[in-house]
């Protein structure tokens, strides 16, 4: 299970790359990748969001929508649209 950043101060969608990269280089064959991941990658038109679409459309990814107030009893509560992606490797 993963809980990404979904940007630095200086680079918006950092949840895109960090989700891609673990299921390419640390996810076993047989293995199930779990992150939380912003609705950015559903409402940005730029590169990035486009790639991480069809990623996610290349792998079968499962989305499920997670409530607005998921992140209001964290230590920086906030109400942020997210989904839980699921991908199981193939």
């Amino acid at each position: 299970m993963a809980n990404p950043p979904f940007s630095t101060p200086h680079i918006k969608g950092v949840d895109l790359d960090i989700i891609q990269r673990a299921h390419n280089l640390f996810l076993a064959n047989s293995g199930r990748l779990v992150s939380v991941v912003s609705n950015s990658m559903n409402v940005r038109a730029e590169p990035r969001s486009q790639a991480f679409r069809a990623f996610l459309k290349r792998t079968s990814a499962k989305l499920i929508e997670l409530p607005l107030e998921i992140f209001w009893g964290s230590g920086r509560p906030v109400t942020v649209e997210s989904y839980l992606v699921v991908i199981d490797k193939k």
